[in-house]
């Protein structure tokens, strides 16, 4: 099963927590760092690894690309229970009905940023 975790954009970098961690730190409360850091947009674990060398973990707000599909970038957001990748084209590619796919059915993904760091790659997949 795949452990919960989440991280944080705090003082320009992230911070990871698991669930269990985030509770701990409620409950015992380490300060003002703490809730100012608990505070800030949580973005969960996807549950999924890119297929870089590195096998970075796939987080809401990352900016990904498939492979072989290069310049097609997606953001990737938590609906309704689920992790869906949003095209970041203007239009809607072909062969699809929304903008929006679910994260597990893209096949090969690289994350190349995430919308705090690289807010100009969410501008440069609208082309």
């Amino acid at each position: 099963m795949t452990e919960i975790k989440f991280r944080t954009y705090f003082e320009n970098k992230f911070w990871y927590f698991t669930l269990n961690e985030i509770m701990e730190r409620v409950a015992t409360y380490h300060g003002d760092w703490d809730i100012q850091a608990l505070r800030a947009e949580k973005q969960q674990f996807s549950g999924l690894k890119d297929q870089s060398n590195n096998k970075n973990e796939v987080y809401e707000g990352d900016i990904i690309e498939e492979i072989g599909w290069e310049g097609d970038y997606y953001l990737v957001e938590f609906i309704d229970c689920a992790f869906y990748a949003k095209s970041l084209k203007k239009h809607v590619p072909a062969g699809l009905r929304t903008r929006h796919v679910k994260l597990d059915e893209l096949m090969d993904i690289q994350v190349v940023g995430n919308k705090f760091d690289n807010p100009d790659l969410l501008k440069k997949g609208e082309n």
